[in-house]
Formats: C-alpha cells, structure tokens, sequence
C-alpha cells in the first residue's frame, strides 16, 4: 500500500488536503472446486473429472492464496472554521477496486482459469461524498448537519446455465 498528499492552508480559515492511495493485494484467499470437469470436455457431453469418485462427479472445493486485489483512491477534503460558532467540513473519494474474488468462500466461475474473475470488486464504489458543520446556538445548543452520498456497488449478472459442468452458477 503506498499513499501521496498534499495539504494547503488556505484564506478564510480553511484547510484543504488532496491524497492518492493505491493498495495491491497477492495471495489472498479464494475457493475453487479442483474437480470440476476437464476443459472442454463438459461441452462435448463426455465430462472428464480429475478426481473421480464412485459415481464419477462431485464437488471439491479447495481453498487457495492465489487471488489478487487493486485499489486506487483519490481523496479530497476540505476544512473550514468560518467563526468560532460555525464549522463546515467535507470529503469526497473517488475510488477504483478490482479483485478476482470477494472473500475466501466465494468460488471462482472458471476453476482453470482465475484471471477470468479479474472484475470490479465489491469494494468497488466509485463515489463518495460527506458534508456535514457544527454550528454552536445561542443558548448552547450545538446543532451537527451532514449530508452523505454513495454510489452503488457493483453488480454481477448470472445466467441459469451451467457452462463448466461443475455445477456453480456464477
């Protein structure tokens, strides 16, 4: 993880900070099923299973540290003491995140081939935004507005069939 900021004073009693984040992760935790059908040979309706049983399917999932992770943040605050009785304050977050999974109990769509998963993760919201003051009333009451906004998370569209053979359907 590495990070790069910049924070100005500025007039009026007003600060304002810019900071970049970006934070990588490798070997994070993942779960695939190792006896999903052979390549190819699902579609052409003689399914190959590496570990076959008894009866010659089922599942094994297996979990693995081979999943990866990206994150790029821009985040922008601003600060201002507008008079002793008055604050404002905001933030807003540009953000950018992609991963090949989403926690170590979710299986991979193509146990072959992980990469396949590389997509918006679901620490993927792209904006955010807080506003909010403290404004201090004439008889000691202090009154705390805030305004939040977020965009959505990212969705995944799944269909009803079963393309691999292993019985998962994302």
């Amino acid at each position: 993880q590495g990070a790069v900021g910049i924070e100005r004073q500025l007039p009026w009693h007003t600060t304002l900070s810019v900071n970049y984040l970006d934070s990588r992760g490798v070997h994070l935790l993942l779960s695939r099923d190792i006896n999903a059908p052979l390549p190819g040979t699902f579609a052409a309706g003689d399914p190959v299973y590496p570990y076959a049983s008894a009866n010659g399917t089922g599942q094994i999932n297996q979990f693995e540290s081979v999943g990866f992770f990206r994150q790029r943040q821009i985040m922008t605050s601003v600060n201002s003491r507008i008079n002793r009785n008055i604050s404002l304050f905001g933030n807003y977050t540009y953000n950018i995140a992609h991963s090949t999974e989403d926690s170590a109990t979710s299986l991979v769509s193509n146990p072959y081939d992980i990469s396949a998963d590389y997509g918006n993760s679901n620490l993927d919201v792209h904006n955010r935004v807080f506003f909010g003051g403290s404004i201090n009333s004439r008889w000691d009451v202090r009154l705390s507005p805030f305004l939040v906004y977020q965009s959505s998370r990212p969705y995944n569209i799944t269909i009803q069939d079963d393309l691999i053979g292993d019985g998962i359907l994302n």
